[in-house]
């Protein structure tokens, strides 16, 4: 057990939507910390101190330092950092950070990286620097969809997800998802039903598509992920079967609609709580403090997951363009 007088150094990296739940997140911390917020927005900066000072806690008393400097080497190094920024940016900010910081953890947004280069570099980095690193995709740590797993004894399922979002930054997670369900992490991505343009990402600078992607999973599982057309706020709709159990899930109404076999096919409606990334992140931090474990994919197993899916994409996009990319465009 870690002694409660001594305060865990925490850094997070980017203090923008994702990183300043993040923050929210580590007041609920049992275990006091010492947290540094970076980003070089002011902006950024004041809205995640408005939303960490706004979120109720009774927690032990941490003490937090907000800049917009990067941080200066300390002596006792950092153990766990956060890196919440964008894909384009955080192979470099990896690099800063392990160059002048001993760091014992680290939780990675996705997508990523946009260079394929990129990847064997930073697992390189991270075992060099012997720190361990987990991947931000938490589906399978989310109750409803952890439990389901307990359904399918490891059996191939059908797994498909219809409605409006971001296909390309939010399939990853239906991945890692399926990759969990079923013990299976090699898979090919068929992207003949995607649209053959891509369109601006809601975040400047990247991009997105429309259409259909096809996950076919060595053990025979299917993952199909269909993002509608058009600017109707149109519901996401999760639906898992396997050849003893169905799930129909709402995720905006935290519901869901199940049937087994075991009970004659009879469908059930049950709660399907979706916890914010401000409530899941302090599970994540707790148990890295207390166990030096979490139960994200780890950067290894995320790392085969992402390429094997974004080599797909890429290729995609050269097949149908004269720009040919040497990049990922997403976020």
């Amino acid at each position: 057990m870690p002694k409660r007088n001594v305060k865990k150094k925490i850094i997070i990296i980017g203090a923008g939507q994702i990183g300043s739940r993040h923050l929210q997140a580590l007041r609920a911390v049992r275990h006091p910390l010492d947290i540094v917020v970076y980003d070089p927005s002011e902006k950024s900066l004041a809205q995640a101190k408005g939303r960490y000072d706004a979120f109720p806690s009774n927690a032990s008393p941490h003490s937090v330092h907000y800049t917009q400097q990067f941080p200066e080497i300390t002596d006792r190094g950092i153990d766990i950092a956060i890196l919440s920024t964008n894909s384009d940016a955080r192979r470099k900010m990896c690099e800063n950070l392990l160059k002048f910081h001993r760091v014992k953890y680290i939780i990675l947004e996705k997508l990523l990286f946009q260079k394929k280069s990129d990847f064997s570099i930073i697992q390189k980095l991270f075992h060099k620097s012997k720190t361990r690193a987990w991947v931000n995709c938490p589906m399978r740590i989310m109750p409803f969809y952890k439990n389901i797993k307990n359904e399918l004894g490891n059996k191939k399922i059908i797994y498909h997800v219809s409605g409006k979002f971001g296909l390309i930054t939010t399939a990853i997670h239906y991945l890692d998802h399926m990759t969990y369900l079923t013990g299976c992490s090699n898979f090919t991505i068929d992207t003949s039903r995607l649209e053959k343009k891509p369109v601006q990402s809601k975040r400047k600078g990247f991009l997105e598509f429309q259409g259909t992607l096809v996950a076919n999973f060595m053990d025979g599982s299917v993952g199909i992920f269909t993002c509608e057309k058009g600017s109707a706020n149109v519901p996401v709709i999760n639906y898992i079967e396997c050849e003893n159990f169905r799930s129909y899930t709402r995720e905006t109404e935290q519901k869901s609609w199940v049937s087994k076999k075991s009970n004659g096919w009879k469908w059930k409606e049950v709660m399907a709580p979706m916890p914010h990334q401000s409530q899941m992140t302090t599970g994540i931090i707790n148990a890295l403090i207390k166990n030096g474990s979490c139960p994200l994919p780890s950067y290894d197993d995320s790392m085969k997951i992402h390429l094997q899916y974004l080599l797909a994409i890429q290729k995609h996009m050269n097949s149908h363009s004269k720009k040919k990319y040497t990049f990922y465009p997403f976020t």
